[in-house]
């Protein structure tokens, strides 16, 4: 199998604990498994460079993860480099790039670092593949004595088990998958809401092309007709195709013209209602308008990386929402009414700056008070204090 149809790239954010390997970009549902077994290529030949080796020559991952003479002695001593080291963990991310987080990815899974080649193993049975297609690695034994020992290979632990085909429960089970999703919307919906419930699809189908407006007009009309022929009002909407009806009575496949009308209609004037900001696009910068009655303040510009309508939680109305990146790289949803436009900071003149220095420098010193000095209190006069008194007055009148 060639691996190189895919590009596996390790991202940024992986650290000691979790090395996170991913193949970006939109990955068709049927290219799904073939782009997880190329990452397990990729991430199986590093661990194997890291790695003590007993076998040699061209082998495939259940080779490498089976055991040689005995149960106890396993073909590969995984990760004993000790100059480059890998996370103990390992995760796969395919569909989506690690840093873009409007959608979620097609497949992630995470799993132990030295067990991915029993998990690679796992996964060839999950793709049903033969055995000609299955990757080999090059390995190289590092110690002679095991090289005549026999090689025992990985088997797979989940293995399908064959079914019984006169089986009464298997044939049970078989019918009752057909009527799963029918049956529970005959529990959800009144018979009138049945024989309504194909005209949902027929409504929508008129914006198709349009994912996004597709899923929200699939949304609304399930709504409407959930709030107009629901019998669970603790059962919401529930998700449903033309496939599910395959094997339902005639009367629930009729389309009822005038009903998908309305729900177009219906859908129209919401979309009117609400129409795309044309001042903000991907790739803006802009700013939050009350950061005061944020939790967390965000100062600085934020860059947009989607714009996007969705419902409220009323489920009547469109609100636009923009997803916007910080200068830390962390990411936020908003409303766009509570954005505005980034507008640069203005920047004082050099001689706004010497005189603001200046006045800084020249601010007077605060004046103390100072603390008046304590008055002694006087002793009171008295009659031998007087008459001593009088006796220098007649002294010195007499010299």
């Amino acid at each position: 199998m060639k691996q190189r149809k895919f590009k596996v790239m390790q991202s940024a954010e992986s650290n000691e604990h979790l090395d996170i390997y991913y193949v970006a970009g939109n990955v068709p549902a049927s290219e799904i498994n073939e782009a997880v077994y190329a990452v397990f290529c990729v991430v199986g030949q590093a661990v194997l460079d890291r790695s003590k080796c007993f076998i040699s020559g061209d082998r495939t991952a259940a080779e490498i993860a089976g055991t040689l003479g005995s149960k106890w002695v396993k073909a590969l001593m995984p990760l004993t480099d000790e100059y480059h080291k890998m996370a103990s963990s390992v995760q796969i991310v395919v569909g989506e790039g690690p840093y873009t987080k409007t959608h979620r990815p097609a497949f992630i899974c995470v799993f132990p670092t030295d067990t991915v080649f029993e998990q690679m193993v796992e996964w060839e049975g999950v793709m049903s593949l033969p055995k000609n297609k299955q990757h080999t690695f090059g390995c190289e034994c590092c110690q002679d004595s095991f090289k005549n020992e026999p090689l025992k290979p990985y088997t797979r632990r989940h293995q399908p088990k064959a079914t019984n085909p006169y089986s009464a429960a298997f044939e049970a089970n078989r019918i009752n998958k057909k009527f799963e999703v029918i049956g529970e919307l005959r529990r959800r919906l009144s018979p009138e809401g049945m024989r309504k419930a194909l005209s949902v699809l027929a409504a929508a189908r008129q914006w198709e092309n349009n994912r996004q407006k597709y899923r929200m007009a699939l949304q609304v009309m399930r709504r409407r007709l959930w709030k107009d022929y629901g019998t669970d009002r603790y059962a919401g909407p529930m998700p449903y195709d033309a496939k599910d009806f395959e094997y339902g009575p005639e009367i629930w496949k009729q389309v009822d013209t005038a009903y998908a009308d309305m729900l177009r209609k219906m859908f129209c004037d919401m979309l009117n209602a609400a129409p795309a900001p044309k001042w903000i696009h991907v790739k803006d910068y802009v700013q939050v308008k009350d950061k005061k009655n944020l939790i967390e303040k965000l100062h600085g510009r934020l860059y947009v990386t989607n714009v996007y309508a969705r419902l409220d939680g009323t489920g009547e109305k469109f609100v636009w929402m923009a997803n916007v990146v910080a200068a830390k790289g962390r990411e936020w949803q908003f409303e766009v009414d509570r954005l505005e436009p980034w507008e640069e900071p203005a920047k004082p003149k050099k001689g706004d700056r010497k005189q603001a220095a200046g006045k800084d420098c020249a601010r007077p010193a605060a004046k103390t008070k100072a603390s008046p000095r304590p008055v002694k209190a006087e002793a009171p006069v008295t009659v031998e204090d007087r008459l001593r008194a009088a006796l220098r007055r007649q002294f010195a009148a007499a010299a």
